[in-house]
Order: structure tokens, then sequence, then C-alpha cells
């Protein structure tokens, strides 16, 4: 290898440094993670969606899943006759680096459309989760807590980082979703089509 190539090659991984550490920087902006007094691992992650709460809702409460499973460590099947409201159940098959496949399932606690789901694990490890869907002037503003304890040493050995990727790919599938919609606000709580927003000189918006 040349002088040249080492150079270039340094650059690369310059570059590539760079571009993973502003990835880590921006994704623990948003999330924030502890330890309860119980000893379960808290996370919280915060995100805004240029689409109203109503929508956000309707795509995490999916019984289909898409923005999570279209990962390919992931996978989910219903576990109950009722898709939709407490009660539901969600069985789940997770296949994790240095880890055998974890497979739970968890149960929807509570279900207020629109602005909150709660659910926790039944079987496989022990975990409860919530997301509140605020209205906010420029669409939703969603908040997701999640409390788990994984067998030792594992509760303890997961750095904070990693977790925040991971919901950050998650809530970028999310808004890739719901931001597909037509109608959006406008950033002064009104919302309208998207060609208005594209020309807010059209007499029909």
């Amino acid at each position: 290898m040349n002088a040249r190539s080492r150079w270039l090659l340094v650059a690369l991984l310059a570059t590539a440094a760079w571009w993973a550490g502003r990835r880590v920087r921006e994704a623990m902006a948003a999330c924030r993670s502890e330890f309860t007094a119980e000893g379960m691992r808290q996370v919280q992650y915060q995100a805004d969606f240029a689409a109203r709460p109503e929508r956000v809702f309707a795509a995490v409460t999916d019984p289909r899943k898409p923005f999570l499973t279209s990962n390919p460590m992931m996978h989910m099947e219903l576990g109950s006759p009722q898709n939709r409201g407490v009660g539901t159940i969600y069985r789940w098959s997770f296949t994790l680096p240095l880890w055998p496949m974890l497979r739970f399932d968890e149960a929807v606690t509570e279900w207020e459309e629109g602005r909150r789901i709660a659910y926790r694990a039944i079987s496989g490890w022990e975990m409860r989760a919530k997301g509140e869907f605020l209205s906010a002037p420029t669409g939703t503003h969603y908040v997701f807590t999640l409390e788990y304890r994984l067998p030792w040493p594992w509760n303890r050995l997961i750095p904070g980082w990693l977790e925040a990727l991971a919901l950050q790919q998650v809530v970028a599938n999310l808004r890739q979703q719901v931001e597909a919609e037509r109608w959006q606000p406008d950033g002064t709580g009104v919302w309208r089509h998207r060609r208005c927003l594209r020309r807010p000189g059209v007499r029909s918006c």
C-alpha cells in the first residue's frame, strides 16, 4: 500500500468515525437511561413527528408492527384472538448478538385511543413499557418509556449508547411510516395538505 492509499484509508476511517459519533450523540440527546430503585433498567426516548397523534398511535398499535418487524432480528405474531385494546397479546422472538434467541409474550395493560398505550411482559423476561402521544404545534410529541431486567450480567453490561441507537432506528422507521400521510401541520397548529405546504399561494388551500 503506497502513501496515497494509506492517507485515503485514514480519511475514510476518520469520516466513518465522525459519522458514527454524530449518530451516537444524536441518539443520546433524545434518550435517558438509568436504574430504578427496584434495580430495573429504565430507558426513556422522546421524538417529534409531523403527523397527528391519532396517526402515530395507529402506527404503533398496528398489529403487524412494520416499523419493528422490518428488522430481520425481530419476529412478532398475535397471541390472542383480539388485536386491539387491553388484553391484546403479542408474541415476540428476538435474535440477539452473543445471546440465545429471546422469546416472550407481552400483554397490553392500558389503551387510551390516540393518547396512551402501556404493556408488560407476561413471560420470558421482566419488562413494562408505555407510550404517550402528546399533541404539539408541529404534530406529535412521542414519549416512550421502557423498564426491563435481563439476567446477570447483561442488565449492567449493555451500554446506554447501544440502547439509544436501537431506539433511534425504531423511531426512524416509525417516522418514515407516519410522515408519508398527505395531511401535515404547517407549524402553527393548522393541518394542511402537503401540496399547500409546498405552494402556500394556492387559493384552494
